[in-house]
């Protein structure tokens, strides 16, 4: 999906260069902005207990869409993108098998206390 991103960004970067900064400004604003609202509101504990399939992959659509913003931001850097999305698929890829093993031993102690 970044490298979507990067290709899709080379396409449209040529009309919107020019105040390509501040969309950026006003992206990460209201990024941040809906994380600092959500890190204050009660009950996520609950909302984290209900997550279903149909959840699990409205996340998964949302994460990829995020990918490939982020890929969309490669044609703002001097950097080889094929590199980058290495890196970026390398570190996804560990992260995703790390939470994945913590999880499955958590699910297992969780099992042998109850």
């Amino acid at each position: 999906m970044p490298l979507i991103g990067y290709l899709g960004g080379k396409g449209v970067l040529g009309w919107v260069e020019s105040y390509a900064h501040w969309i950026a400004v006003v992206l990460l604003l209201l990024i941040g902005g809906k994380m600092i609202f959500e890190s204050m509101s009660e009950g996520i504990e609950e909302d984290i207990a209900q997550i279903t399939h149909k959840v699990l992959l409205l996340l998964a659509i949302a994460t990829s869409i995020g990918a490939m913003a982020a890929g969309f931001t490669l044609t703002l850097l001097e950097v080889n993108p094929l590199i980058a999305c290495t890196i970026i698929g390398i570190t996804t890829l560990l992260f995703s098998w790390v939470g994945v093993y913590v999880g499955a031993i958590k699910w297992y102690l969780a099992g042998k206390q109850g």
